[in-house]
């Protein structure tokens, strides 16, 4: 196992800073310094054997600081000289001003080795010490990401119920005014992490109480690694996700997706998403067989107490569509998506959370139907989606929570039978590890 190109850097970077403000009027201090000057120059040039031996001289010379020991440590550990190198960073992790570095690069003679667990102990050593933001920060974290030793489980349940005026999907004209429901809503996922190893599963379903055939259950799992990657995380995954509708299987999906997230501020992060989905649908639904590929660019942050996100999403869909003689219908749209969602606590335990979205989707070819008088007619079927959800959040505890939601939707269409409208009320409770 290898540590990141960042650690290597960050070798360079410290022995160059360790040069500065070395002045002293004691002689065999100046003789020291003039070998320690040496050794950064040879260390800077990879010449590690003449850097160690200058530091040496250095140290031989009456000089003793705990720049000395930094940078005569690296070098050690430079040549993999891992003994001394570990013993020299060791005496540093009692120095306030070199702790962090000394337990980070003690983590990474460690990794080595091929110690986890160890390392893992020294990278969260390194991290307890380093300042929100900085480097020894970042590389820290991806040290803790690299070790098999680091073990994480994340643990999501959400139980609730509510009413929808839609189930559906209905326009207008179709609804009337007997299609409101009630349903119930559950949401399970497990997440665990080990070292660089990652291993998600999900379980969603909606039941309502009449509308059978809105039922509705997603079950998901993956499998994937991390890897530092242009200062920040990249992940790779495999994914495999099986939905029914009706109790009956509606498409089964196999995904290969690709995430990157990175801090660009103290407070803020970027990250980027490429997911491509090979879909199988079911004997009754063979026209959603085909691929599906999604990216996705967003940026999170925070403000004052709250939080914000927005992102943009582009998915491209080449289906089977349904070809019939002189009908056709396509069902490959290509969607633009935005969406912003903002959280700010309120008064003691509470919360609100807003989301707002637009999606557009415009369908690859234009439908061909015959009319009621016999002709044939071509139209492309083109759509416009507003979403607005308004909720509120009380805490109950650390890992309990009440959340109540209500969400509006419009979908318009130049095809009015896809017209709608939909409210949504949603009453839950919601425990996190």
């Amino acid at each position: 196992m290898r540590p990141s190109r960042a650690a290597a850097c960050i070798l360079g970077i410290v022995i160059v800073v360790a040069t500065m403000g070395l002045h002293t009027p004691v002689a065999g201090a100046q003789t020291g310094a003039y070998h320690f000057e040496q050794g950064v120059t040879h260390y800077r040039q990879g010449d590690y054997r003449k850097a160690r031996a200058a530091f040496l001289n250095a140290r031989d010379a009456g000089m003793d600081s705990p720049r000395l020991t930094f940078n005569l440590a690296l070098t050690h550990y430079k040549l993999r000289d891992y003994a001394p190198a570990k013993r020299l960073f060791e005496a540093l992790t009692s120095t306030p001003d070199f702790s962090g570095m000394a337990y980070y690069h003690l983590g990474l003679i460690e990794e080595r080795r091929d110690r986890d667990a160890a390392a893992a102990r020294r990278y969260a050593d390194a991290l307890e010490r380093s300042d929100a933001g900085s480097s020894l920060q970042a590389l820290a974290e991806a040290g803790l990401g690299r070790t098999r030793g680091v073990r994480k489980t994340d643990l999501y349940l959400f139980a609730g119920g509510g009413s929808d005026d839609n189930p559906l999907l209905l326009n207008e004209s179709t609804l009337g005014n007997g299609s409101r429901d009630t349903y119930f809503e559950a949401f399970g996922f497990a997440g665990h992490q080990r070292g660089a190893g990652l291993f998600e599963a999900s379980l969603y379903a909606r039941r309502y109480n009449d509308s059978d055939s809105a039922n509705t259950s997603v079950l998901s799992g993956a499998i994937g690694r991390q890897r530092d990657l242009a200062g920040g995380t990249l992940e790779y995954r495999a994914e495999a996700a099986t939905v029914r509708v009706d109790s009956e299987g509606l498409q089964e999906e196999y995904s290969a997706r690709l995430d990157w997230d990175r801090r660009i501020a103290q407070r803020q992060y970027l990250d980027a998403r490429l997911r491509i989905t090979r879909v199988e649908a079911g004997d009754d639904f063979d026209f959603l067989t085909g691929w599906r590929h999604r990216a996705r660019l967003r940026t999170i942050g925070t403000l004052a107490a709250g939080w914000w996100r927005l992102g943009y999403r582009l998915e491209w869909n080449d289906r089977e569509d349904i070809d019939e003689g002189a009908a056709f219908f396509s069902r490959s749209p290509i969607q633009h998506r935005l969406r912003l969602d903002l959280g700010h606590p309120l008064h003691g335990p509470f919360s609100l959370e807003t989301r707002a979205s637009y999606r557009h989707s415009r369908y690859q070819d234009a439908d061909r139907f015959t009319n009621a008088d016999g002709g044939t007619t071509e139209k492309r079927r083109v759509e416009d989606r507003l979403l607005a959800r308004l909720g509120a959040r009380w805490r109950l505890a650390s890992d309990w929570s009440v959340l109540l939601e209500y969400e509006y939707q419009r979908n318009s269409s130049s095809f009015d039978s896809f017209d709608y409208e939909r409210n949504s009320l949603l009453l839950g409770v919601e425990w996190s590890t």
